[in-house]
C-alpha cells in the first residue's frame, strides 16, 4: 500500500525523517526514483543512521523548522534548508484590543511533561497574578509535582480542552509564558526541548504577549513583536513582577500577528518548501 501511494507522487516529504520508519519510507521513495525531502520533529534518531551517516543521502534535502532544529543534521552530507514554521496564523487572528484583556491573567500551554518546565512559572508567579495551565497530563509523577508546587497559589489546571476553548482563554489572558528547559526538575537533560515553539507563536499571533525561555529554538522568537526571552528563573520572576506592576510594554495586537504571519505563516513556509523542492524559484535560506 505504501509503495502504491509513493508511485503516484512526484515529491515525497517525510515527517520524522531521522527515525527508523522515516528512513523506511524515504528508502522506498528513493528506490522509486522520487525526489525525497525530510523534516525532524524530535521523535528520535535511528541507530543505523548514527552508525552509517551515509544513509542520509537517500534524501535530496532536509527541512529545518528553526535554526536550532538545523543542528540535528550536523555531520550529514545533505543540504539543510532553514524554513521556520509553519504556524497556522490565519486560524489565530488578533483578538480584542489589549486594553480589554485581564491584566492579572497568565496562561501556559503544552503537554504536561518535565521538559516543559511549568514549575518554573508556578514558582515565579506573584500573588497578584493567576496562572492557567492548559495541557494533557502525560506524566503522573510530574503532574503530582506540579500540583504540589501550586499549593497556596492561584493556579488552575485544564485538560481535555477543545481548540475553541483554548483560543477563548488566549483571548482573555494578559500574558503567555513558555518555560521549557534543557534540564528538568529531576536533573535529566533534554537535547531537543523545543524545535519551534508553536504554542507561544500561536499566542503571539492572537496578539497575546509572550515570555519564552532560552531553551532550544525559543530564543529565535525574541525578534518578534511582543516576545521577550528570559534566561533564568530570577529573570522570569522579574518579568512577572514587572507585568503585575503594569510596567510591561505591549505592542498592538495586529503588530504581533503580522510578525508571526510574515516569519512563520503558511505563505512564508509554503513558498520556502516549494523552493526547496525546486517547484518555484529560490525563496529560502539553506546551510
Amino acid at each position: 500500500a505504501l509503495i502504491s501511494r509513493l508511485r503516484l507522487a512526484d515529491v515525497v516529504y517525510v515527517q520524522q525523517c531521522l527515525t527508523e520508519v522515516g528512513l523506511f519510507a524515504a528508502s522506498h521513495a528513493r528506490l522509486l526514483g522520487k525526489a525525497v525531502y525530510g523534516s525532524d520533529a524530535g521523535a528520535g534518531e535511528a541507530t543505523a543512521l548514527k552508525e552509517n551517516p551515509d544513509l542520509a543521502r537517500i534524501f535530496d534535502g532536509f527541512h529545518a523548522i528553526s535554526e536550532f532544529a538545523a543542528l540535528a543534521y550536523e555531520g550529514l552530507e545533505v543540504p539543510v534548508h532553514v524554513i521556520p514554521g509553519p504556524v497556522d496564523s490565519p486560524s489565530y487572528p488578533p483578538a480584542a484590543p489589549y486594553a480589554k484583556r485581564d491584566r492579572t491573567s497568565v496562561v501556559s500551554l503544552g503537554r504536561l511533561l518535565p521538559h516543559k518546565g511549568f514549575e518554573r512559572t508556578i514558582r515565579a508567579l506573584p500573588k497578584s497574578l493567576s496562572l492557567d495551565i492548559i495541557g494533557q497530563p502525560y506524566d503522573p509523577a510530574y503532574t503530582q509535582f506540579l500540583h504540589a508546587c501550586a499549593e497556596g497559589k492561584n493556579v488552575r489546571f485544564h485538560a481535555d480542552m477543545a481548540d475553541e476553548e483554548v483560543k477563548a482563554v488566549l483571548q482573555r489572558a494578559g500574558l503567555f509564558v513558555h518555560a521549557s528547559t534543557h534540564v528538568d526538575y529531576l536533573g535529566r537533560f533534554y537535547h531537543k526541548p523545543e524545535l519551534l515553539g508553536r504554542a507561544p507563536l500561536e499566542a503571539l499571533s492572537m496578539g497575546l504577549p509572550a515570555l519564552v525561555s532560552d531553551a532550544g529554538s525559543l530564543p529565535e522568537l525574541g525578534k518578534l513583536a511582543g516576545c521577550q526571552v528570559f534566561r533564568s528563573d530570577a529573570a522570569l520572576a522579574n518579568y512577572l513582577e514587572s507585568f503585575a506592576a503594569a510596567e510591561f510594554a505591549v505592542p498592538a495586537p495586529h503588530e504581533m500577528h503580522a510578525a508571526v504571519a510574515e516569519n512563520y505563516g503558511p505563505l512564508r513556509v509554503g513558498s520556502g518548501l516549494l523552493a526547496m523542492m525546486r517547484l518555484i524559484p529560490h525563496a529560502h535560506s539553506a546551510h
